[in-house]
C-alpha cells in the first residue's frame, strides 16, 4: 500500500467523519457503534486515514453538536432541521473544525468541506457549504478578525482567506461554480454567444509608478484590462488576478481597490494565484458577445470615419501630476483640475456600454492604451490601410488646457497624440453612420469626437503637417524609458 501523506490522511479521515455523522443523524447509532461498524465495513481505508484525528472528530462533534447548531444556524440562513443530512454533517464538521484545530488555517478547514461537499452532492451546492463557514470563520477565529487589523506573518491561505472575506459582496459570475480557494473556475456562456479573453501585464515602474498605492494600482490596473473588452464590444463576465508582492498590506489594499471596480463594471473575481516577489500583477478579463459580432481591429473600410470618445492626454497629465506630488512639487492648478487629471490615470473610464453599443455601427475599434497615434497605426495596419488625422478636431478638456497653462515645456499634440494610458475608444465608421453615434453619444453622455477618415495610403497623415518631438506611443523593448508617459 503507498504511504499516504499527512493531508491525505487527514482528508480521509475526515471523509469518514462525515459518513458517520450522517449515519448517525440517519440511525442515531451510537459513537461506539459507529467506530466499530467503520473499523469492519472500511478496514482498508481506515489503515490509510488518521484514526486518532477521524475518532477525535466524531466524538468532539457529537459531544457538542448543539453548541455547533447554534453556531451554524444564524449564518446558514436555514435552521438545521431544513437542511440535508449531508449539508448539516459537513457543516458541523466544518465548524467544529473552526472552533477547535486552530493551528490548520480556516481556509484549509473550508477548502477541505467543498470538496467532500462536491464528493457527497450537497443539495445547495458546495458554494452554500463554503459561504456558509466564511462566514462562521470569520465569527469564531480570533486570528482572523486579527489579520484584517494588522499585517501578520501567517501563510498564503489565511492570506487568501482574507481576501474572499474583502469579495463577499461582489456579484457573481454567470453560472460560476466553485468560489476563490478552488483549483479553477467554471463559467457558463448564455446561448449563441462567444467567450472573449484578454490578459495584461503590469509591472511595478513600468505600468505605474511604484509610489502609487495599491489600491489606485488595482483601480488603473483592472479599468485597463476592462478596456480590452470594450473595445471587442464584448459585457464583462467575470476576471482573475495573478499578484506578486513580498508584502501582505499591499495585497490586502489592492484587493480593497479591486472591489471599486468590480461593482462598477459587475466583473466578480473568480479567481488567481498569489506569489512573493516584486510588485506585479497579470488581470485576464473574461467578456462574452454574440457570435460573429466581435470589434476588431481589421474591418475599417477605406472612406470611413475616424472616431474618438472623451478625452486623450488627460491621463498623461494626471501621471506628471502624480510624480510632481511625490516629488513634493506645489499644485500649481484648481484642486477640481489636479483631482480629474489624476483620476483620469487612476481610475480610467471603462467605456463598456459604449463598446457594446457600437456592435453593428462601428467596423472596427480599439481602446487607447498606448497613446492615439500609436494606437490608431495598430488599428489601421491591421485593416491594411490609413488614415488622414484632422488635428484642429482633436478635442482638449479644460482641465488639461488649465495644466498646459502652468506647464509650458509639455504640448497639447505631444499629450493628446501619443500620452497613453487614457483607455478612451478609437473606433471607425461608415459615414452614413454618423448622425447615429452622434445620437449614441448624447444618449450615453460621452463626448463622440470624429477626428479624421480612412484612406488608402498606408500611413496615418496629420492635417495640418505636425512632427512629433518624441515617441509616437509607448512600445516595449524600445528604450529604458519607465512608466509610460510622454
Amino acid at each position: 500500500m503507498a504511504t499516504q501523506t499527512p493531508a491525505h490522511a487527514r482528508h480521509l479521515a475526515r471523509r469518514l467523519a462525515m459518513q458517520a455523522l450522517y449515519q448517525w443523524e440517519i440511525a442515531g447509532t451510537t459513537p461506539a457503534e459507529l467506530k466499530a461498524q467503520y473499523r469492519e465495513s472500511a478496514q482498508d481505508r481506515l489503515q490509510e486515514a488518521d484514526l486518532e484525528y477521524f475518532s477525535a472528530l466524531l466524538t468532539g462533534i457529537l459531544e457538542r453538536v448543539s453548541e455547533l447548531d447554534s453556531l451554524i444556524a444564524p449564518v446558514s440562513n436555514i435552521t438545521p432541521d431544513r437542511l440535508s443530512k449531508v449539508e448539516l454533517a459537513l457543516l458541523r464538521l466544518g465548524s467544529y473544525e473552526l472552533l477547535t484545530q486552530l493551528s490548520i488555517p480556516a481556509a484549509v478547514i473550508i477548502d477541505e468541506a467543498v470538496k467532500l461537499s462536491k464528493t457527497f452532492g450537497a443539495e445547495q451546492g458546495y458554494r452554500y457549504v463554503n459561504a456558509v463557514l466564511d462566514k462562521l470563520a470569520l465569527q469564531v477565529r480570533p486570528d482572523i478578525q486579527a489579520t484584517r487589523q494588522t499585517p501578520s506573518s501567517s501563510g498564503e491561505f489565511d492570506l487568501i482567506q482574507q481576501i474572499r472575506h474583502a469579495l463577499r459582496e461582489q456579484p457573481s459570475a454567470a453560472g460560476s461554480l466553485p468560489a476563490i480557494g478552488d483549483d479553477a473556475a467554471v463559467l457558463s456562456l448564455s446561448p449563441n454567444k462567444e467567450l472573449v479573453i484578454s490578459s495584461d501585464l503590469f509591472v511595478s515602474d513600468i505600468h505605474y509608478p511604484a509610489f502609487l498605492p495599491a489600491a489606485e494600482t488595482a483601480r488603473h490596473c483592472l479599468s485597463a484590462g476592462l478596456s480590452d473588452l470594450a473595445a471587442m464590444g464584448a459585457s464583462p463576465l467575470a476576471m482573475t488576478l495573478a499578484v506578486s508582492s513580498r508584502s501582505r498590506q499591499w495585497v490586502i489594499d489592492l484587493i480593497a481597490g479591486c472591489v471599486d471596480v468590480i461593482k462598477a463594471c459587475r466583473a466578480p473575481l473568480v479567481g488567481g494565484d498569489l506569489s512573493e516577489g516584486p510588485n506585479s500583477l497579470c488581470v485576464t478579463v473574461l467578456g462574452e458577445l454574440d457570435k460573429g459580432k466581435a470589434l476588431t481591429r481589421s474591418g475599417a473600410a477605406d472612406g470611413d470615419d475616424i472616431w474618438l470618445s472623451g478625452h486623450t492626454g488627460e491621463a498623461a497629465a494626471g501621471l506628471i501630476l502624480l510624480k510632481e506630488k511625490e516629488a513634493g512639487v506645489e499644485d500649481r492648478i484648481s484642486t477640481k483640475a489636479h483631482n480629474h487629471l489624476i483620476r483620469r490615470f487612476c481610475q480610467p473610464n471603462v467605456r463598456i456600454e459604449l463598446g457594446t453599443s457600437l456592435v453593428g455601427r462601428a467596423s472596427a475599434a480599439i481602446d487607447i492604451s498606448d497613446g492615439l497615434l500609436a494606437d490608431l497605426g495598430h488599428l489601421l495596419t491591421a485593416s491594411g490601410l490609413g488614415g488622414e488625422l484632422k488635428l484642429n478636431e482633436l478635442p482638449v478638456s479644460s482641465e488639461l488646457r488649465e495644466f498646459l497653462s502652468v506647464h509650458p515645456e509639455c504640448n497639447a499634440k505631444e499629450l493628446t497624440l501619443a500620452g497613453g494610458d487614457d483607455y478612451e475608444l478609437c473606433f471607425t465608421a461608415a459615414p452614413g453612420h454618423r448622425e447615429q453615434i452622434r445620437q449614441l453619444g448624447k444618449q450615453l453622455k460621452v463626448a463622440l469626437h470624429c477626428i479624421g477618415s480612412v484612406c488608402q495610403e498606408k500611413n496615418i497623415r496629420l492635417s495640418p503637417e505636425y512632427c512629433l518631438s518624441g515617441h509616437s506611443g509607448y512600445q516595449h523593448f524600445r528604450s529604458k524609458e519607465k512608466v509610460k508617459n510622454p
